[in-house]
């Protein structure tokens, strides 16, 4: 009689609580159908990142960037990633906040990548292992949260290690903070980088006569032409802008490495934030000037210039031509 009646008590408590179970569930229904923005976050596959999207999210592949977009596109999400060697974190995060008029460079933390605003938006920006990371959630973004945390380098993703750590550095508690809210402590190191000189690397020094140098032309006047074994440099006497052209022998990469050479000779001129474009090579001194790595039929061609928008040097390359 014990047993039977400890059944019946196990059988009543069982029935109730699967009424409870099924009234829990059809609340839990009739609030999704009520509140259709709360959604459940669907993983996608979109280039080299893995994501956990809500319904009604896109994420395309443009470029180097994944673009992830609201349904209403009032919310926002960039991931840029790109491979960059011989990097200096601090001056690429100044490059990237100069193109959109960001200001306030910070970093949270030793480690922990640079942060900064602009008028739209908030980013978060690392280096690690000759890879490059910049995240951009714009201001009026709500949720961003759930959806940085949720990215992981994709099964296809040829540089997966180093994506995985810079996205753990991405979501550390300061960063993802950061990043979701627009909050950050008061006193965060400020990130100053030093200002562009537009000093000149030593090309007497560069010039080991590999390649002849090009034949000389006209010039627009106030520009005067030094040689330098088969650096042709171009400069003012009473202004600091320059450009430099140095012709050095084609090389054959490794299979599979396009670029390894160009990379090696941007090294050899003093390049830094060495990154690959379509059939270039880019990057910067750490004394402000710009430069490119190209192949021509005869020759590899490096080209320094500096300043970034100076007027006359484009006259002087029309000359050139």
């Amino acid at each position: 009689m014990g047993m039977l009646c400890l059944l019946r008590g196990s059988a009543r408590h069982s029935s109730t609580a699967v009424l409870r179970f099924g009234a829990a569930a059809l609340l839990g229904v009739c609030c999704l159908a009520l509140n259709p923005s709360v959604s459940v976050a669907a993983p996608r596959t979109v280039g080299d990142f893995s994501v956990e999207l809500p319904a009604g999210w896109k994420a395309v592949e443009e470029g180097n960037s994944l673009v992830i977009n609201s349904p209403k596109e009032d919310c926002y999400i960039t991931v840029l990633e790109l491979d960059c060697f011989n990097g200096d974190l601090e001056l690429m995060a100044r490059a990237s906040a100069n193109t959109t008029n960001g200001s306030d460079l910070r970093t949270l933390g030793e480690g922990k990548g640079v942060v900064y605003a602009d008028r739209v938006g908030r980013y978060w920006v690392g280096l690690l292992n000759d890879k490059y990371m910049e995240v951009n959630v714009g201001h009026k973004c709500k949720g961003a949260g759930p959806i940085i945390k949720s990215l992981k380098p994709s099964a296809k993703a040829k540089d997966a290690a180093p994506l995985d750590k810079l996205l753990a550095v991405l979501n550390s508690p300061e960063n993802a903070k950061w990043l979701a809210t627009g909050d950050r402590p008061d006193d965060a190191k400020i990130v100053e980088p030093p200002d562009p000189t537009g000093d000149m690397p030593n090309f007497a020094a560069l010039g080991d006569g590999a390649a002849a140098a090009p034949k000389e032309k006209p010039i627009p006047a106030g520009w005067r032409t030094t040689q330098h074994g088969q650096w042709t440099v171009y400069d003012k006497a009473d202004d600091k802008v320059w450009l430099a052209v140095g012709l050095y022998p084609l090389t054959k990469d490794p299979e599979g490495k396009w670029g390894a050479s160009l990379i090696e000779l941007a090294r050899k001129v003093g390049g830094i934030n060495i990154v690959t474009g379509e059939g270039t090579v880019d990057f910067a001194t750490r004394e402000g000037a710009m430069g490119t790595v190209q192949t021509t039929e005869a020759n590899t061609v490096v080209e320094l210039h500096y300043p970034d928008d100076d007027g006359s040097l484009a006259e002087l390359r029309e000359a050139l031509q």
